[in-house]
């Protein structure tokens, strides 16, 4: 083939898995890093043609694409988040010389500010797609195929979990130091909400090919953060990243605090220390890594939960990134993609980088299933006797939030104190402005309550044929029932911790009762008390759906 492609970063870990695999297909690829030691190295192990070239040198940027005059350039190099305060100047080179650009770049901002040089491609009839890497190419094609037939997108999760033996570089460790305690936005319920890098560690279970894993992740931000809320009009998007070593996850989540403390401004200064370390574990764990999405939506009025997991051994892994930019290549040169700047998001299909990840020994499986919510579990039959705004709150999954107003009365004497204390409850006030936020799937649901600035927080489930509200140490029985149109939550029993049973006089009688007002909100009107009849907590009021913002 006689068409020139340019890869800038072509000796690093991903740059180097992209040039081998389309020098392997038979392109003219010329393979530009600022070492020739190392190029000449690669080059006379893999072919391709060598070119000492830095992005940070203008002026050689422009010799380089003027003599090798290239069809396409990719940007393999990064960081992305490191590119100052003229990010786009590469790019925009490539663009004045005519050529297509595709970077690798998994830097929220960086992908998702790239439309701002469509103006400048449709000029001059090239494409430009930034993150056309796992992020956000491969995970949009996911989401685009997990999608498919849904009548509505509610929460899209995904989470990249690589092997501790496989090969990592240092604009990788950069990377994640660079955003390791850093603030960033997500979308949560319709709302963007500020969270911070390495945060909120759960396990993430993952099963594809007959392999099964499971692995640590916490929250990071990609370009799926900033791109899926709009792509999908998913009221929840998050992106996890994970380590395989227990000790090692644990260790950098630790490490976030001295950021959001406001020590240090960032952990980015430690990148090779890091790099030294993680490289002296390296002999632990497997070279199994994975990568999972998962698509939680409606079809039919029926919740569906529907799953994509990629299983890759024999440190293979690194291979993933490369591929969509890889199959890119070749649409681009038959001019299958459209001119102007953008997110690589739906570049490629789900299928074709299957097809393309199975040759090096990726294994992928899809899964479905159909979910049911507590309360539709606890009522049966009598929900459907309920008001829509009530069966509307309780049959919801994923994160939805509430406001309105509410009164409330605080705790009389000192045995109801203690008890309010325990609870969390909220002290006395007038018309107070109330927020609920409910974060519902189909074991239990947690509801967190926010009057005027003071949070409690109570856990629903339903298991066993039993419905159980639990506030803090504290776990009751609920006798759920339908009163008319009205839903009753009576107290029965009660444990401490899960296992000590609460002595009969010593469990709160609750009064507790939902309706809907003339105006057709959702009101709510909880009275517990001692068994003495001494007030623990009266809240009473209304709720109304947060739009999302």
């Amino acid at each position: 083939m006689a068409d020139t492609i340019l890869i800038l970063g072509a000796t690093g870990l991903f740059g180097g898995h992209l040039a081998r695999q389309l020098i392997a297909d038979g392109y003219d690829v010329v393979c530009a890093a600022r070492s020739e030691g190392k190029l000449d190295a690669f080059t006379a192990a893999h072919g391709g043609r060598a070119q000492v070239l830095g992005r940070t040198d203008a002026q050689a940027v422009t010799d380089a694409l003027t003599t090798l005059a290239p069809r396409i350039v990719i940007d393999a190099a990064g960081p992305f988040q490191a590119y100052g305060d003229d990010p786009y100047r590469f790019a925009r080179q490539v663009i004045e010389a005519g050529a297509h650009y595709l970077d690798l770049a998994d830097a929220s901002a960086f992908v998702a500010g790239i439309g701002a040089l469509d103006d400048l491609a449709r000029a001059k009839g090239v494409t430009v797609l930034s993150g056309a890497s796992s992020t956000p190419a491969l995970s949009s094609a996911v989401v685009d195929a997990l999608a498919e037939g849904l009548d509505h997108v509610e929460t899209i999760e995904t989470a990249i979990m690589p092997g501790n033996k496989t090969d990592r570089g240092l604009s990788v460790i950069r990377a994640i130091l660079g955003q390791t305690g850093q603030p960033y936005q997500q979308f949560m319920g319709g709302r963007w909400v500020i969270v911070h890098g390495w945060d909120n560690t759960k396990r993430v279970p993952f099963a594809a090919g007959g392999r099964y894993l499971t692995r640590l992740a916490a929250l990071n931000e990609t370009p799926e953060v900033a791109l899926f809320p709009g792509r999908y009009t998913a009221r929840t998007s998050i992106f996890r990243a994970g380590l395989e070593l227990s000790l090692m996850h644990r260790g950098l989540a630790a490490m976030r605090w001295p950021v959001r403390w406001g020590l240090v401004g960032s952990l980015e200064p430690l990148s090779k220390l890091v790099l030294r370390v993680s490289t002296w574990m390296k002999g632990l764990g497997s070279d199994a890594g994975g990568m999972k999405v998962s698509v939680l939506g409606q079809r039919d009025g029926a919740w569906v939960r529907r799953t994509w997991s990629l299983v890759a051994g024999d440190g293979e892994g690194p291979r993933i990134p490369a591929t969509p930019a890889a199959r890119a290549v070749p649409r681009l040169l038959a001019g299958q993609i459209e001119p102007g700047a953008r997110p690589a998001c739906g570049i490629v299909p789900l299928d074709d980088l299957e097809a393309a990840m199975a040759k090096f020994g990726v294994v992928t499986e899809r899964g479905e299933e159909q979910l049911t919510p507590i309360f539709a579990r606890a009522l049966g039959d009598d929900l459907a006797r309920l008001p829509a705004p009530i069966r509307d709150l309780h049959t919801g999954l994923g994160i939805r939030r509430y406001e309105g107003r509410a009164d409330v009365d605080g705790p009389e004497g000192v045995m109801a104190r203690i008890a309010a204390w325990i609870a969390g409850f909220a002290p006395t006030g007038r018309d107070v402005p109330v927020e609920v936020t409910i974060d519902a799937d189909e074991t239990r649901e947690i509801w967190t309550r926010n009057f005027a600035g003071h949070r409690f927080r109570s856990i629903l489930r339903h298991k066993a044929g039993r419905t159980t509200e639990q506030f803090g140490p504290a776990t009751f029985t609920l006798g759920l029932s339908v009163d008319g149109e009205e839903l009753d939550y009576p107290v029965g029993a009660g444990r401490a911790f899960g296992l000590i049973p609460i002595p009969r006089f010593l469990v709160p009688v609750s009064v507790t009762r939902e309706r809907v007002d003339p105006e057709g909100r959702f009101v709510f009107d909880v009275r517990i008390s001692l068994r003495s009849g001494a007030l623990i907590g009266h809240y009473r009021g209304w709720l109304v759906p947060i739009s999302p913002a």
